[in-house]
């Protein structure tokens, strides 16, 4: 006989959330490993003493986290889901019956209260150095690679801008030991009673950039194979242990990928005193300036050459 619910009518539960989350749910597991508490030590600066309470600190940054892990980049349907999915809600410790905070707070808290802070960093930090007392950690070998997004920009509204033009910091070291030895030089050249010789001083140099109007950090990613117009680049380097991620540094989308590469490793290797030992990269990264700056850091590179 087929079964019909005619009988549907309103009544009363008692429900416990946590029996609907599985025990292998990504958000079960950085709930059991992760004590969100220490964020609101890092964020109590910004907060007044006085006035009504604000909206949760923690609600707010496991929001954010909820809507990079499922790739939910809008706050409006961020805010649907989370309304919606019962994992969701027992992960930022809301029941049924409670309201989800409304994406317009949602988003004026994250870009006017925390506006041109280090907060966010911080506690990244937090988390990557919790990884390395676990041993998830451990620097032994660094893979990096970067990827475009794109900028919230107009492609056409862009103005041509001169600008001095500054070697690279590659250059910039050849540079200071060239100067180095040419003192040293001059030193035995006046010890010898010779005249004074050397490289004439180069005056400053300019070339003209295309610089994005209406989002002027952002700059215009023009390479084969790629999606062209006003772009940021996200370089992220992750250590192979774990595939744990230790580092993301953003930069305008028309610089080349290899340029924050070194800097970033001496920032890594400094920050959690890790000791990098093996760094891989594609062949974009496979430049002298590069191969220079791994050898001064005593590092090794696995990185595929330019055919």
């Amino acid at each position: 006989m087929m079964g019909r619910n005619d009988e549907y009518q309103s009544k009363m539960e008692f429900i416990d959330l946590n029996v609907f989350v599985p025990s292998n749910h990504i958000l079960r597991q950085i709930n059991e490993k992760i004590d969100f508490s220490f964020i609101y030590k890092k964020m109590e600066k910004y907060y007044s003493k006085l006035g009504i309470k604000s909206l949760d600190p923690v609600l707010l940054f496991k929001m954010l986290l909820i809507g990079y892990l499922f790739n939910v980049d809008s706050e409006r349907e961020l805010e649907q889901e989370v309304h919606l999915n019962i994992a969701y809600r027992w992960f930022l410790g809301l029941d049924l019956t409670d309201s989800v905070p409304d994406h317009s707070i949602f988003s004026q808290n994250r870009r006017r209260r925390y506006k041109d802070s280090t907060v966010f960093q911080e506690i990244f930090d937090h988390i990557v150095k919790l990884c390395i007392e676990k041993g998830l950690v451990t620097g032994e070998v660094i893979v990096t690679d970067s990827t475009h997004i794109k900028a919230s920009a107009a492609k056409g509204k862009v103005e041509k801008v001169v600008v001095e033009k500054t070697p690279s910091k590659y250059l910039n070291t050849l540079e200071l030991e060239a100067k180095k030895i040419e003192r040293e030089l001059e030193k035995k050249r006046i010890e010898s009673g010779k005249k004074k010789s050397g490289r004439k001083p180069k005056g400053p140099s300019t070339e003209t950039i295309s610089k994005v109007k209406t989002d002027s950090d952002s700059g215009l990613l023009n390479r084969p194979g790629k999606p062209s117009g006003p772009h940021y680049l996200a370089h992220t380097s992750i250590d192979t242990k774990n595939g744990i991620i230790v580092d993301v540094h953003p930069s305008p989308g028309n610089i080349n990928d290899c340029e924050p590469f070194v800097e970033r490793l001496k920032v890594i290797q400094e920050k959690f005193d890790l000791d990098i030992k093996n760094v891989g990269a594609d062949r974009g990264y496979d430049t002298t300036p590069i191969h220079h700056g791994l050898k001064t850091l005593e590092i090794t590179g696995y990185i595929s050459p330019i055919q």
